[in-house]
């Protein structure tokens, strides 16, 4: 088991407090993380401000929490994580070929932003990062290898999970004031009530594959 906490970048964190209602928000997101990542080895956790924290989560399940303000919430992690022991950094790769650097996370970065990107087809995700890569000035890209990776994003699936604190929106057992949120967009998502809050140790567990099942009823 590998698990690997980081203090949120505030540009992180806004990205982190904005809902996320579509699969382009949640892969912009990771998008937004796998760049994070690659820049910024594992902190000492003893330092790290309790609701702006990021943690990667790496065995049988590969899962990112975010834990911020008056929520926390999951999705899955599709990457291969290798970690250098001399300093801690990380690589982040694609199946066993394609390894994210600042170039190729800008890259996606840059794919994922585009709305049309899913409004559209998979035959045109080619054209699309052509056309950045292109735009951009970016050379030796692996655009097949960069094709096939976007493509695996949008057809993934992400096991979205969130704990909501929501005192603004409570309602009794309408809407309770601890609960969580299964899935994420509007015609898919439900509610499940909580008696109190939890902690990011509760929520990990709680999806955790290797521990106990936790019983709702």
């Amino acid at each position: 088991m590998k698990k690997f906490e980081f203090e949120l970048s505030d540009l992180l964190y806004d990205k982190a407090m904005s809902p996320i209602r579509t699969k382009g928000d949640l892969l912009r997101l990771l998008a937004h993380t796998v760049k994070f990542l690659i820049l910024n080895p594992a902190a000492d956790t003893t330092k790290i401000v309790e609701d702006k924290k990021l943690i990667l989560y790496i065995d049988k399940m590969s899962r990112l929490f975010f834990c911020v303000k008056d929520k926390i919430f999951s999705f899955r992690f599709p990457f291969y994580v290798g970690v250098n022991p001399e300093d801690n950094s990380i690589s982040i790769s694609f199946k066993d070929y394609f390894e994210f650097d600042s170039i190729t996370s800008s890259l996606l970065l840059a794919i994922l932003e585009q709305e049309d990107l899913f409004n559209g087809t998979l035959e045109n995700v080619n054209e699309k990062m052509l056309q950045e890569i292109i735009e951009n000035e970016w050379e030796n890209i692996d655009l097949e290898g960069v094709c096939e990776l976007v493509k695996h994003l949008m057809l993934f699936e992400p096991g979205y999970l969130r704990y909501d604190h929501d005192v603004e929106h409570k309602n009794g057992a309408m809407h309770p004031e601890h609960h969580l949120d299964i899935f994420f967009s509007s015609n898919g998502t439900m509610k499940l009530g909580l008696k109190h809050s939890v902690e990011s140790e509760w929520f990990i567990d709680l999806v955790n594959i290797l521990t106990e099942c936790k019983y709702v009823v």
